[in-house]
């Protein structure tokens, strides 16, 4: 529930590339989860708010970037949507194989999408 003029933000966060890159056989243990999932993270919301009592949506772009170690990097994959659906053995499993390749520590370039809206 929003108050009059009341704002809604969205924001999604880019930051799988790494510098140095993950190792493909890491990546391909990530992949075969994330693209399984792929379909139910992408709802159609940017349509939900076309004839609604929202005005237009607002789109802006942000860049940020931090280093990790092996480590948080495997902490930050533990807490993507399609990761964490998992059966916890199975996310374990997972996660040890990908352990398996890390060596790091790993730069990410963040990039930051807003969509943002008010009532009118």
């Amino acid at each position: 529930m929003l108050r009059p003029r009341g704002g809604l933000a969205l924001i999604h966060t880019h930051w799988w590339e790494t510098e140095p890159p993950v190792p493909e056989a890491a990546i391909a243990a990530l992949r075969a989860v994330y693209e399984r999932t792929l379909e139910q993270r992408r709802p159609p919301w940017q349509n939900a708010f076309e004839k609604s009592p929202f005005e237009p949506l607002r789109y802006e772009n942000f860049e940020d970037e931090m280093t990790v170690d092996a480590e948080t990097l495997l902490a930050l994959y533990s807490t993507t949507s399609s990761l964490a659906a998992l059966e916890d053995r199975r996310r374990t499993n997972l996660l040890g194989e990908v352990r398996a390749h890390l060596s790091g520590p790993y730069r990410l370039p963040i990039k930051y999408e807003l969509a943002w809206t008010r009532l009118s």
